[in-house]
């Protein structure tokens, strides 16, 4: 159920950001957002990341905003039990990012979020829940590049570190690790 309310949450995000790239022209008005599929390891495999984000530029070298993803393919790792029910893990916060700007048709974009997240594992029938409330904060290195005036085209890399994690069989190290990213950027730029 999670997997599918991530999904809604980054197709409305991506659908708004399309809408704002019409509506929101003017300079003060400088919003985007879109979807982001990235890949990256997560209790020792690896694993695919649903999200999106939605954000304001406050001016030509600052940006503010909101992200979020959530796991979609099973969590599988060495430590958790082959029959368990159901192993979520989603997070999101506030980011900040510093477009760079100057480079034609792409731009350099470092930024970082910082916010929370859950860990949630549902075990086998005899009972076994765990629910951890994490820290989160990843810094990301995007590539973008200008498809047309309103649309850009995301690849990134970034670390996700987490603290917090307390599940049998997972431990902040091994929830946290490098990360891919693709995504497409609607808005006003």
């Amino acid at each position: 159920m999670k997997k599918i309310i991530v999904l809604t949450l980054a197709i409305l995000i991506a659908n708004s950001s399309a809408v704002l790239a019409h509506d929101g022209e003017s300079e003060n008005e400088r919003k985007f957002g879109g979807p982001v599929v990235q890949t990256t390891e997560v209790g020792g495999n690896r694993e695919w990341l649903i999200g999106g984000y939605f954000g304001r530029l406050v001016n030509d070298h600052l940006a503010v905003g909101i992200a979020a993803f959530g796991l979609v393919s099973g969590l599988e790792a060495e430590g958790l039990p082959e029959s368990n029910d159901g192993t979520n893990f989603s997070y999101g916060g506030l980011f900040v990012a510093t477009p760079l700007r100057g480079l034609g048709v792409v731009s350099v974009v470092p930024s970082l979020m910082v916010g929370a997240g859950t860990l949630e594992f549902d075990g086998p029938s005899d009972g076994i829940k765990s629910r951890d409330e994490l820290f989160v904060l990843e810094p990301t290195l995007t590539l973008q590049v200008r498809a047309t005036s309103f649309m850009r085209v995301d690849l990134g890399a970034g670390y996700r570190m987490v603290r917090g994690v307390d599940t049998p069989g997972l431990s902040n190290d091994s929830m946290s690790h490098f990360s891919a990213r693709m995504g497409v950027s609607f808005g006003a730029f």
